[in-house]
């Protein structure tokens, strides 16, 4: 229940603030910048894939562009579960001239 509520005040704070801008941000639909789009995608996704624990802490690390013409927005998640806490970085590639995500990657990390 706790880790739902904690979830949604971060979806919350998300969409409200947008976060720190960096100018190479992938423009959004709705006018959003990249960070705030993908920081929900990326929650959401979290979300799904450890459902039994609870996002407690949320970094945005920044967008890259790549060689490939695809950009990398990369994030960083602290989860609560399972007997421990663990951090997670999220890797979204996303094909620019689409504004679609390609890819999705998962790390789990002691720090």
């Amino acid at each position: 229940m706790l880790g739902k509520i904690v979830f949604k005040a971060v979806l919350v704070f998300l969409t409200l603030t947008g976060g720190e801008h960096d100018a190479h941000d992938v423009s959004a639909a709705h006018g959003q910048p990249g960070s705030v789009q993908w920081g929900q995608t990326v929650m959401r996704e979290t979300a799904l894939r450890y459902s039994d624990a609870e996002i407690i802490d949320y970094r945005y690390d920044g967008s890259f562009q790549l060689p490939s013409g695809q950009t990398e927005e990369r994030f960083k998640l602290w989860l609560r579960g399972q007997g421990r806490e663990f951090g997670v970085k999220v890797v979204l590639r996303i094909k620019e001239d689409a504004q679609r995500m390609d890819e999705i990657l998962f790390t789990e990390t002691a720090d």
